[in-house]
């Protein structure tokens, strides 16, 4: 007989406090979170930036989490459209600051190399400047 497999743990911290998943809005409230995860400085390439965003977004969004991730809807239209490989910050900030300013807040995906991305930098000080809550995400 098989063990049954559990299956990630999310654990979501907020500037040094722990706060359980269902501490999150949830489907069932407005609004939606802006997962930020790193991409050009993702130490596996492009693609696997891309391919691990959309597992954590997938993972939240199965715990009834409404998400908006840039980096997985954005990373094919880059490639498709010859965007300068999806690396020009300011062309991308500017297209993704109405997201944020819509979302509940934002969540970062603590992925290899997430604390060094200029572009999550940009993200948390638009994050910062609206006053919306800012959470790490990890996956345990």
């Amino acid at each position: 007989m098989k063990e049954a497999q559990q299956g990630p743990t999310l654990v979501f911290h907020s500037f040094g406090k722990i706060a359980a998943i269902s501490f999150l809005p949830g489907i069932l409230d407005k609004g939606f979170w802006y997962l930020a995860s790193p991409y050009s400085n993702f130490p596996f390439g492009l693609d696997a930036a891309h391919d691990a965003a959309c597992e954590l977004a997938a993972l939240l969004m199965s715990s009834g989490r409404l998400i908006f991730c840039p980096i997985a809807h954005s990373h094919h239209i880059a490639q498709k459209a010859g965007l300068n490989n999806g690396k020009d910050l300011k062309f991308w900030l500017e297209l993704d600051v109405p997201f944020m300013e819509a979302a509940i807040g934002m969540l970062i995906a603590t992925l290899p190399g997430w604390d060094e991305s200029e572009g999550i930098k940009a993200e948390v000080a638009e994050f910062e400047r609206m006053k919306k809550p800012i959470y790490l995400v990890e996956v345990a």
